[in-house]
């Protein structure tokens, strides 16, 4: 790493952490008869209003004044319409502000969440020094992507959705310091997007920055003769062009506003420039012993994700970008450069106490990224007073942030796994590049790797990567675009746990003859380690690639299920053995198009085979024909019927439409899957009144046994009326049962048309339960009272943990448009029977065997906690002052203990009077008794006896069981 002994340029910089201020909206009013007038024509000239209520395009060039109580806040909006532009620039000021304080800007504006159009606006704290924002759905080379309103705290009501799909988005557009107690914002309709290039502008917001904030007093610039390479090499450091070395790129007339754009020094490896050399920089000049809070400067395109590391160690650099936590990084709004289309970002490190020389040294290396996101602009260093990061809000559920940033379809699996110790997830970044993180539980570290290049970026969560292990225990990933691409992506990794990006070698391209979406990759050993991934790609249809050599290299696609056209494509889920078998479970269609039927289907030696076993078709004869009647078994039948005397919502909903959730094994073998039905305006019109009802199936070996076990609410937006708040199976034990609903009552299964929401539509998570096979279930809140979102959930394979669960907590407004982070529970890791044997030496030895001679079973001795080769340490149930006490151990989630009482102890007389289990699952306990946990020890349980009057005799058993 360089070090960088730099000269000091004094200066201020105020450090917009987020300090929870709240924002005030302030409506543009060009109008006199509505009141104050804030909102003129830049040039001076009389700003030419025309009324136009119906919408249509303006063939004069003038901003209309759109009134309706459906148009913005207030009741209207400034509309600019017109193909050819020429509009005239506007300025709105905001006023009542103090003199001489700082404060954040925004502008916001409307777009449609119509993914075909692209409503845009111009906004800037200059006149004619704009720059273009529009709405997630963009299609056209506008950037600067505006961020939900929705996501910020205003001072008052502001609407923020309006009933007819359209969203109000902010530009934040940096910050100014008031004059005269004014701050102008300057607004004009984009040249680019689609639409008639419509701008839809709203208004403006300002939010104080706080004297608490923290500031940079003293601004550091970097240059070379305060600037030496880690260990004095390469000495320089940079050079003035480009190169496939690890020299940093000097490039002059650029960087920050407060040093006059001198320089900025360069990685970036889409121009040819290789990884840096990294880099240490030296603060001189401050007072010895003083204690500073320590920043990095960089600047980005924001929606670019341009990457900085910093630290006040070598070894503990943090990686800084646009996208990080707003209570560490700070936009402080665009460089003034012309043409620029960059902002400048400091971002805190911590406090550090300055050196006896008055020194304080700064670690400095370029990010890890790729594509756009492979780029570094360093600025250099500041310091000011002594700050301490806000203590950010606990997080629902008492979650860990996995990620922060990333959100995911729930078609692509796996997902998540557990690998080695480590848990790997994959997910989508709101800036569209795959992710993967590696974190570790026993150290709570997570490792952050951008997978995706230029080429397969997509700001689309239907994106997420699979990730299987190869033979060697690496890894190997594979992505696609969402329909945009005739491709799909995949890598390798070089070593069995890899956590930086040089872990995994580059990204491949697979070509496709047609557009391809989703990833599902299982590598089946009993098949000579062949690959199965399971796309759609052929006539938009599921289809099947197979690669035989790890993952090298694909074969040609096969064409799986042929549905007929991309309006009717069945949506499947799958899960596999890990040995020789595929199963899955999939629709006629998308619901939105077609009425679902749920199906279920198995693919094993070289056979794809109804539940029943039946053959439905050879691997050599596919595709199977769906509208040929060629189907897997029924699971859930779609029909518009109503209702007989013996049937209700168990059996079907009426015109209710199916999508499949999540499948696995159950302890016998047989699948199991979760799946919801989704109708439309069950409680008024619109998507708002639309219900979903989600269901938990079993094959009992010779029919599909179906439950409606939980109501989820509404969909989550309206483009997407079948998006549930999602749901999953424990695949570790599918007795267990995750999911995502905003419905007020989500257990109330009463009724399917009285069916309320939470008040404010939050969706929450819960974990159900059942102990008959899925007839019945037991329900405990996950996260409750929740400030934003949870959703989509899912439990990773191999994650061995007494409960484990990942999902996507945040602001998601379409699969385009979220600001999500992935939060992860890790409970306590569960210590299976065979580890238990192991650990004691009586591997292979059977679970009723006494190994040490004692009253108590191997088995029994698992469960209650005591030593099978010591036949003198028994953990033996007792009775003590009337209560049959004895201990559970939580982490034993393989065996459940059973208390059962006789009057005579004859073999058909004992009776089940409590059923404990590990893992934190409902206990079950029979009416007549009580069971008691101890508060000091959780795992003892006692279960006071009843009183006998007439002296009849009472026997008292625990019954260990294997599950």
């Amino acid at each position: 790493m360089n070090l960088f002994k730099i000269h000091v340029c004094t200066g201020f910089i105020a450090m917009l952490v987020h300090a929870n201020a709240a924002v005030t909206y302030i409506d543009a009013v060009a109008d006199p008869s509505l009141g104050t007038v804030n909102t003129v024509a830049t040039s001076g000239d009389p700003l030419s209003l025309w009324y136009e209520p119906n919408g249509g395009l303006s063939d004069n060039s003038d901003w209309a004044r759109r009134t309706d109580a459906a148009f913005g806040n207030d009741g209207d909006i400034l509309q600019a319409r017109n193909a050819s532009g020429g509009f005239q620039e506007l300025t709105t000021t905001i006023s009542g502000l103090v003199s001489g304080q700082s404060y954040r800007i925004y502008a916001f504006f409307w777009d449609s969440q119509d993914p075909t159009q692209a409503w845009t606006l111009d906004a800037g704290l200059a006149s004619n020094a704009l720059s273009s924002y529009t709405g997630p759905s963009s299609t056209n080379s506008i950037t600067a992507v505006g961020e939900l309103a929705s996501g910020l705290v205003f001072d008052s009501a502001v609407d923020t959705f309006l009933g007819n799909d359209r969203d109000l988005y902010y530009a934040s557009l940096g910050t100014a310091v008031a004059v005269d107690g004014e701050v102008e914002v300057f607004i004009d309709n984009s040249l680019e997007g689609n639409n008639g290039r419509r701008s839809w502008y709203d208004g403006v917001g300002y939010e104080l920055i706080s004297d608490s904030s923290a500031k940079v007093s003293i601004y550091v610039d970097a240059n070379e003769s305060n600037t030496v390479a880690s260990g004095g090499s390469p000495s320089p450091f940079s050079t003035s062009s480009e190169s496939t070395g690890n020299l940093w790129r000097k490039r002059t007339g650029f960087g920050f506003d407060i040093n006059g754009n001198a320089e900025i020094y360069e990685k970036d490896t889409t121009a040819g420039v290789g990884d840096a050399t990294p880099l240490e920089t030296t603060i001189s000049g401050l007072n010895p012993g003083q204690e500073y809070g320590v920043y990095v400067c960089f600047i980005s395109v924001p929606t670019e994700s341009w990457q900085i590391q910093a630290g006040l160690t070598s070894g503990e650099l943090i990686t800084f970008s646009p996208t990080s936590d707003s209570d560490r990084v700070t936009d402080l709004g665009q460089t003034s450069v012309a043409n620029s289309n960059r902002n400048q970002y400091i971002g805190f490190i911590a406090n550090q106490t300055a050196a006896p020389d008055g020194t304080i040294v700064v670690y400095i290396d370029d990010g890890e990224g790729t594509a756009n996101s492979s780029r570094s602009w360093y600025e250099g260093v500041g310091v000011g007073a002594p700050f301490d990061l806000p203590e950010p809000p606990p997080l629902p559920g008492g979650a860990i942030e996995v990620a922060p940033d990333g959100a995911w379809t729930w078609f692509n699996d796996e997902r998540a796994i557990f690998h080695q110790g480590y848990l790997y997830s994959g997910y989508v970044r709101r800036d569209g590049h795959v992710g993967l993180t590696r974190y570790d539980p026993e150290t709570g570290i997570s490792k952050h790797v951008q997978l995706s290049t230029a080429q397969s970026q997509e700001r689309d969560d239907h994106n997420n990567c699979s990730i299987t292990v190869l033979p060697d225990d690496r890894l190997l990933v594979v992505y696609s675009r969402h329909n945009s691409r005739w491709e799909f992506y995949y890598r390798t990794s070089k070593v069995p746990t890899p956590s930086t990006l040089s872990d995994w070698n580059d990204e491949k391209v697979k070509g496709l003859n047609a557009s391809n979406t989703y990833a599902n990759t299982y590598r089946l050993p009993g098949e000579s380690d062949k690959i199965y991934s399971f796309h759609r790609n052929i006539n938009f249809d599921p289809t099947i690639s197979i690669s035989t050599d790890n993952g090298e290299t694909w074969g040609s696609p096969t064409h799986f299920i042929n549905a007929g056209n991309q309006y009717q494509r069945p949506y499947p889920r799958y899960c596999t053995n890990y040995d020789d078998r595929v199963d899955l479970i999939y629709t006629d269609g998308h619901p939105l198009d077609t009425s679902c039927s749920v199906y279920h289907m198995f693919y094993q030696g070289g056979n794809f085979r109804k539940s029943d076993g039946a053959l439905l078709s050879s691997f050599a004869d596919l595709p199977i024909d769906h509208n040929a009647g060629e189907r897997g078994t029924v699971v859930y039948p779609y029909t518009a019927s109503a209702w007989g005397s013996e049937d209700g919502p168990d059996d079907w909903i009426p015109g209710g439409r199916g999508w499949t959730w999540d499948i696995c094994y159950g302890s016998d073998g047989n699948p199991v899957c979760v799946f919801q039905v989704q109708k439309n305006d069950v409680v008024g019109s619109g998507w708002t009144g639309d219900r979903i009802y989600y269901y938990y199936a079993r094959w009992t070996g010779t029919e599909w046994q179906r439950r409606f076990i939980a109501h989820a609410g509404h969909g989550i937006y309206n483009q997407q009326r079948d998006y549930g708040g999602g749901m999953t199976l424990d695949p570790e034990d599918p007795r267990i049962v995750y999911i995502s609903s905003n419905a007020a009552n989500p257990f109330d299964l009463s009724s399917i048309t009285n069916v309320p929401v939470n008040t404010n539509r939050r969706y929450e998570i819960y974990r159900g339960f059942t102990a008959d096979g899925g007839l019945t279930f037991e329900w405990t809140p996950v996260t409750s009272d929740s400030e934003k979102d949870n959703l989509r959930p899912i439990v990773p394979e191999n994650h061995g943990r007494t409960r484990h669960l990942l999902w996507f907590y945040g602001d998601y407004t379409t699969y385009q448009n979220y600001d999500c982070q992935v939060l992860g529970i890790f409970d306590e890791v569960k210590e299976p029977f065979a580890a238990w044997q192991s650990a004691y030496g009586l591997d292979g030895v059977l679970a009723s065997a006494n190994s040490d001679f004692d009253a108590l079973s191997d088995l029994a001795e698992y469960a209650l906690g005591s030593n099978p080769m010591d036949g003198t340490d028994m953990a033996l149930p007792g009775i003590i002052d009337g209560k049959y006490s004895f201990p559970h151990l939580p982490s034993r989630t393989g065996v459940e203990s059973v208390v059962q009482a006789s009057p005579s102890l004859a073999s058909d007389s004992w009776e089940d009077i409590a059923t404990i289990r590990g893992g934190g699952l409902p206990n079950t306990v029979d009416p007549e008794y009580n069971l008691e946990a101890d508060s000091e020890n959780p795992s003892m349980y006692s279960i006071p006896l009843p009183l006998n009057e007439q002296g009849d005799p009472l026997f008292i058993r625990i019954d260990v069981r294997e599950l």
